[in-house]
């Protein structure tokens, strides 16, 4: 499948319902065009028809398109909030939303309650029975569609399948999974006419639908906690983290999320993994030939080519500028994943389905290094010479520059992985600030953080993953020109370990002895001395070319 850019930029508009009519490579055109031209671009929010309750103007969102963007929004949960709302592109009331889409619509510290719970009664027992249950349901439900099937395999597997696996897990009783799935679709339809009859409405009838699956959840939990058995609903109302347990809100909203985004994300991925191979007979082959080899990138490419979860929402928590473009504090931005899963900067071939890893070991492989460089679009520290009037003798314009030095690698990392770091000395508190972000940490995961001077450990801090850390360091030795001192930094998550280093020193603005303002170093008043230059290195504009060239400088600067 290839794009189609039938669309120009501003005759795309996200926010229309016949744009999701149009065809599929018309769709994957128009993002194209976005990802191009306009990757953070602005649209008002759709227009519910029809609709019992009414929606105010609120201003619409930004559609992020590109997969750095999207993942930036994803790493920083501190400034791209999920509690005012994950699934719906309106402001819906606070009880609505956490109704209908319950952890996956929170923010910290009421989601970390709500995963430290959940995540005590999804131990390693109960994931083991659940594991075991899935062959059981899937040659159950392959058998069913050999003897009744209609021949339609979504209604006949890829529907019934996980849905099954869920309701079992959960310990609702068969008699109920035929409610769970048409509650779910309705809820999932966005008043879709072949599942919500016309004249009725959709918002009507996804409370009912919710209403039926609380009902549900709520009479199970009541029974699992005066007779509890060894299943999930059992563990999770008897679950007690901090003399904390789920409501039974708490846990009629987990079911909801369950039966929705559990059950129709999976049943997506496994209707278009079916359509995927069956286009690319060649990966199919290859699958069956080495099933145990390749079933781990397999599902990886199957879900990034699936895209089952096309949007989820995000709202600012505080002015913030991503990619050049100034986000305001209630601003809402739509994380377009279907999009970020077809961005060439971060995929090879995106627009092919291939279960293989992108690099082998099996042959030779390229890794290409490109710069992004915005020129005169985006506001960047300004060098000599705009690209544009090189032929042009006589004048000296100033643009936007950037570079690369400094050695470029590829690391191997374990699937539980440190991805991001920020440290930030604070003298006065004598301490080390240490921001974490991690990729594929369970929950309860824990990471140890260890500061060294001269190889021998001067202070440590455990604390849980994705969190900000409080390293305190005695006695701290304080950086300063003529004595440039700097801790060594090893950050330790499970078999992952990462290796840094930071300075214990304070620049602030202050008044000397005699008042008059002046640039302070850890405290006390310091001259600030250095050369009246352009900052133009011939070969690299603002950026030097190696470590020689830049103590040459400093070293040359201090003589004077």
């Amino acid at each position: 499948m290839q794009p189609r850019q039938s669309l120009s930029v501003d005759q795309i508009d996200l926010s229309d319902m016949e744009f999701w009519a149009r065809p599929y490579d018309e769709r994957e055109g128009a993002f194209l065009t976005l990802r191009q031209e306009k990757p953070i671009a602005h649209f008002d929010d759709p227009v519910m028809e029809d609709s019992a309750m009414e929606f105010p103007d609120a201003g619409g969102y930004y559609a992020l398109t590109r997969y750095r963007d999207v993942a930036e929004a994803s790493r920083r949960p501190d400034i791209f909030l999920s509690g005012p709302g994950a699934v719906s592109t309106m402001d819906l009331p606070t009880e609505m939303v956490e109704y209908f889409s319950g952890m996956i619509s929170t923010d910290d510290p009421k989601h970390a309650r709500l995963r430290r719970i959940v995540s005590k009664a999804f131990n390693p027992r109960n994931v083991r029975a659940v594991e075991d249950s899935i062959e059981r349901v899937a040659t159950t439900v392959i058998d069913n569609a050999v003897s009744n099937g209609t021949g339609d395999f979504v209604a006949d597997i890829a529907a019934p399948f996980p849905l099954q696996i869920i309701c079992d897990m959960m310990g609702v009783p068969p008699s109920e999974y035929a409610t769970a799935l048409h509650c779910s679709n309705v809820i999932l339809s966005m008043g879709d006419p072949d599942i919500i009859p016309e004249g009725t409405s959709p918002i009507l009838a996804f409370l009912e639908a919710g209403a039926a699956l609380t009902a549900i959840m709520e009479e199970l939990g009541a029974y699992r906690r005066a007779n509890p058995i060894d299943d999930i609903t059992s563990a999770l109302v008897n679950a007690e983290i901090e003399d904390e347990k789920l409501t039974p809100q708490e846990l009629a909203s987990f079911f909801v999320l369950l039966v929705t985004a559990g059950n129709e994300t999976t049943r997506t991925a496994i209707a278009h993994a079916l359509n995927a191979f069956t286009r690319y007979p060649d990966q199919k082959d290859r699958l069956i030939a080495d099933y145990e080899g390749l079933a781990g990138t397999a599902v990886n490419e199957i879900v990034r080519w699936a895209s089952p979860v096309t949007w989820m929402r995000r709202t600012l928590a505080v002015d913030h500028t991503l990619s050049g473009v100034d986000l305001k504090a209630g601003d809402k931005v739509l994380l377009f994943y279907n999009s970020a899963n077809r961005d060439d900067e971060a995929f090879i071939d995106p627009f092919t389905f291939d279960i293989t890893d992108a690099v082998q070991n099996r042959r030779e492989n390229e890794m290409v290094i490109s710069v992004y460089d915005p020129q005169t679009t985006e506001f960047q520290p300004d060098g000599k010479q705009n690209y544009k009037r090189f032929d042009k003798p006589g004048g000296i314009a100033y643009t936007s520059v950037s570079g690369i030095w400094q050695t470029v690698w590829l690391e191997v990392v374990t699937a539980a992985h440190v991805s991001d770091l920020k440290v930030v000395p604070d003298v006065d508190a004598g301490a080390v600030l240490l921001d974490l972000r991690t990729v594929g940490a369970a929950p309860d995961a824990t990471v140890e953080i260890i500061a060294l001077a001269a190889n021998k450990k001067v202070a440590s801090v455990k604390g849980r993953c994705d969190s900000t850390l409080v390293l305190p360091i005695p006695a701290a030795r304080l950086w300063s020109p003529e004595d440039p001192f700097l801790y060594s930094l090893e950050i330790r998550m499970g078999n992952d370990v990462v290796r840094s280093y930071f300075g214990m020193r304070k620049i602030a603005l202050g008044r000397d002895a005699k008042g008059f303002t002046c640039i302070l170093l850890n405290g006390k008043p310091v001259f600030h001395a250095g050369p009246l230059d352009q900052g133009y290195w011939p070969d690299g504009l603002y950026t030097a070319p190696t470590d020689a060239a830049l103590r040459l400088i400093a070293s040359d600067t201090r003589s004077e």
